[in-house]
């Protein structure tokens, strides 16, 4: 009945037609809601909107197997997904995938390219800084001490970044090796720009030339200084990042 009815509503609605093909009753709700448009929206505009609702309603996706899909699920799945992506500030793909497969029935493998392309387009657009430069001074040999210390600027079109590593490889003439960074930048996100100071710390040990562990420890103090965000959304301007990890790396060969 959906499909009969967006055929009604392309057509050019001569009496003769549609009641050849239906019933009076459709004949009447069809030209009134018709001519209640036209008044609104002017001939044209009406005609563009049935085009849309009568035409596109359905696609097909040969690479999917799927002969006929309306496309207004198609466009909720995307709804649904770019709402919780934006409203949580992450990923949608927790909610795409299963959506893209038990809804609208997408093979899984496909299901996954398509999440991944998707991500392709919203990550490097997200991630993109324009031009990038930047100055790096290395000393091998602080003080005499075998110990290397590296000063870093960079600069983009977004951001701009400062850091000092300094690297111990044998902390107190022992197989640890430390590496402790302090750093300081800026960043211009869409709708906020922040300014950002911390430092990390690593401290490494290799047991073997197969195995070796890292404790990771690093503090960051994070200030919004301008967003077109409203505050009741935006949250704290104002707050502290702490961060405890360990890694390990094993080879095996």
């Amino acid at each position: 009945m959906s499909q009969f009815t967006s055929q009604l509503f392309l057509r050019s609605f001569s009496a003769q037609e549609i009641v050849a093909a239906g019933s009076e009753a459709q004949l009447y709700e069809v030209t009134h809601d018709f001519t209640y448009l036209s008044d609104k929206l002017g001939r044209k505009l009406t005609y563009i909107i049935f085009f849309v609702l009568g035409f596109a309603m359905y696609v097909s996706l040969p690479a999917s197997g799927i002969d006929r899909i309306s496309v207004w699920a198609i466009l909720m799945v995307a709804f649904v997904g770019g709402f919780f992506s934006g409203f949580l500030g992450g990923g949608a793909g927790y909610i795409r995938m299963p959506c893209l497969i038990y809804l609208l029935g997408i093979p899984t493998h496909i299901a996954v390219g398509t999440d991944l392309f998707e991500i392709i387009i919203s990550a490097g657009y997200g991630t993109y800084e324009g031009l990038i430069g930047g100055l790096q001074f290395r000393e091998l040999n602080l003080f005499g001490s075998g110990r290397p210390l590296t000063a870093s600027i960079e600069v983009s079109q977004r951001s701009y970044k400062g850091e000092l590593l300094f690297e111990d490889p044998y902390l107190f003439d022992t197989d640890f090796d430390l590496k402790t960074r302090v750093g300081a930048l800026t960043f211009d996100f869409d709708g906020y720009s922040k300014f950002e100071v911390g430092g990390r710390l690593e401290l490494t040990k290799k047991f073997s030339k197969y195995y070796e562990a890292s404790a990771v420890f690093s503090v960051r103090h994070v200030e919004i200084t301008s967003a077109d965000i409203r505050p009741k959304f935006l949250g704290q301007s104002s707050y502290l990042v702490d961060t405890l990890g360990f890694r390990q790396i094993s080879v095996v060969r």
